[in-house]
């Protein structure tokens, strides 16, 4: 993606003719225009980087947010799935279901656990700390790479 950034750059404004001389808008660029398309060329490579890496770190959040979430000593999943099927369960509770004899919540392992109300409210209340904490996180880095200003400080960003 950089190279096409920089290449659509050039071909906007630019040519080479036979001898290799390059051309703006139809004249040989004084020093002073070669230094401003060097600078354009690093910010354009500037904002790819950091498209780039915003896209890394998101990756990285969906990830970390499907990884797990460990309730009263136990992972449990917290894939969208999983964390839907939670809340189902407890909208259906708050209009009136009542959870079955020997109901029971399963971990990562594929373990059941005997699953009271406020179990699920626990594991549900678990479940949103760990994808607020994984949201601030995402959005501190994702302020960072906005501000950063070089390559080095982009890449020092992690989630």
């Amino acid at each position: 993606m950089k190279l096409n950034a920089i290449q659509s750059l050039y071909n906007k404004a630019c040519h080479q003719d036979e001898k290799g001389n390059v051309f703006i808008n139809g004249k040989k660029p004084t020093a002073i225009e070669s230094k401003d398309i060097d600078k354009e060329v690093l910010r354009l490579t500037l904002i790819q980087d950091k498209s780039e890496k915003v896209k890394s770190i998101s990756k990285e959040y969906q990830t970390l947010l499907d990884a797990g979430v460990t309730y009263n000593g136990t992972l449990f999943q917290s894939d969208a799935k999983s964390v839907q099927t939670l809340s189902e369960t407890l909208t259906a509770i708050a209009n009136g279901w009542a959870l079955p004899v020997g109901f029971a919540w399963i971990d990562a392992a594929n373990t059941p656990h005997p699953a009271s109300v406020a179990f699920l409210k626990g594991l549900s209340a678990a479940l949103a700390d760990h994808k607020t904490a994984l949201f601030t996180r995402l959005q501190v880095a994702k302020q960072a790479i906005k501000t950063a200003t070089s390559k080095a400080a982009i890449d020092a960003v992690i989630l």
